[in-house]
């Protein structure tokens, strides 16, 4: 009978440590005498501080002797739902949906306790206003210089939403030169602002991996013999690490506390790296318009053919050069004048239905409406 008990008490320990809920027992003098890790997590305490606690060191909206009522009225095994509040080791609280029975353990009648986190409607609304404002920072950046506004920003978020770091970084990685040159951008969580290039280091093998790389205490397990360089890089010990690979590096985020990053908490900084892929393929593809830009100024400019650029109404808005030697005006008198009125008389009217054709139809009524006084030179191919 007794082995049959015991490996009942084993089974339900097994589900316990299993369940996505908080698990509390606490006997009839409201001392807490059993929980699970989640529990523990939950609460920022080791297993054997939370056995020295009360129910009521925990639960804000409890006292003694609401506690003793509870017990007082005594409904076995029914399950009631209600609505609570915890108080983390750290002092911060957090809502909790609750169940909670009694029944009776070893002849003494216990509370037992299943507790919810019930900040999640809120914490996805404000991860949503997070990832909102980082986007419209990063849409915002025209230089990498303006990446520590990013940061800032990131930073921001992460300690609204109470992500237990103390350092963050963005790792842009070089990845075609050989070996691979990371710049790392890293800011505290007191501001102080940190850049620096490293040649290969593992920064380009997480990004290789294309998923997130979670160390969660360096000090135990340094597989990647990062610990004393990141804490001299830093100036304190740090103990877990999270690095998420996004296009064009690793969003970093690290702790002094061992394992202090949840799923949740994962989660968000694998939505932020989202958020920097995009940002910074826009980016790329910016600067790739802004050189082909470059590129076509530099060949409109140095072209020895005389080229403009006309407005809706023949004026001139853009020459180059050989356009200004060709017809003999300086470019500021040309801005005076529209395409008709350097067109040679005689060639005029050929040119002109040429130039009409090759018009979109709502521009070609005010090209033919221009009209300006006599040209000081006309375009016939050779200067006057």
């Amino acid at each position: 009978m007794n082995n049959t008990r015991d490996h009942s008490d084993l089974l339900l320990s097994a589900l316990l440590e299993q369940t996505c809920e908080a698990y509390f027992v606490v006997n009839g003098e409201g001392r807490i005498v059993d929980v699970n890790d989640l529990a523990c997590k939950s609460l920022g305490y080791t297993r054997e501080e939370l056995l020295k606690k009360d129910v009521w060191d925990v639960e804000t909206t409890l006292d003694r002797d609401g506690y003793e009522a509870y017990q007082k009225a005594k409904e076995p095994n029914r399950i009631v739902h209600m609505s609570g509040s915890h108080r983390r080791k750290d002092g911060t609280e957090f809502p909790v949906d609750a169940r909670v029975s009694l029944r009776q353990l070893d002849k003494e009648w216990h509370c037992l306790v299943l507790t919810r986190d019930d900040t999640e409607p809120e914490r996805r609304q404000a991860e949503e206003e997070a990832i909102r404002k980082l986007r419209d920072k990063f849409w915002a950046m025209r230089t990498a210089r303006d990446l520590q506004e990013v940061l800032n920003s990131m930073m921001s978020s992460l300690a609204e939403l109470d992500v237990p770091f103390d350092q963050c970084g963005v790792n842009v990685i070089e990845i075609d030169r050989d070996p691979p040159l990371t710049h790392s951008h890293n800011m505290t969580k007191t501001g102080q602002w940190q850049e620096e290039s490293q040649e290969g280091g593992n920064l380009p093998v997480i990004w290789k991996r294309q998923r997130p790389v979670y160390r969660t205490d360096i000090e135990t397990h340094d597989s990647m013999n990062e610990r004393l360089l990141l804490s001299n890089a830093f100036g304190r010990p740090v103990r877990s690490v999270l690095d998420v690979p996004f296009s064009h590096g690793t969003l970093a985020v690290s702790s002094s506390t061992p394992d202090a990053f949840s799923e949740s908490d994962i989660g968000l900084v694998e939505r932020m790296a989202d958020v920097l892929s995009a940002g910074f393929r826009r980016w790329d593809d910016l600067q790739a318009l802004h050189d082909e830009e470059e590129r076509l100024q530099h060949i409109f400019h140095e072209v020895p053919i005389g080229m403009a650029v006309l407005s809706e109404s023949g004026g001139f808005q853009e020459v180059n050069p050989a356009f200004c030697d060709l017809l003999a005006y300086a470019e500021e008198d040309l801005g005076c004048l529209t395409f008709q009125d350097v067109l040679h008389h005689g060639e005029r009217r050929e040119i002109m239905a040429n130039v009409v054709k090759s018009l979109p139809v709502s521009a070609r009524c005010s090209l033919l409406e221009g009209r300006r006084s006599t040209p000081k030179a006309a375009m016939s191919g050779k200067t006057a």
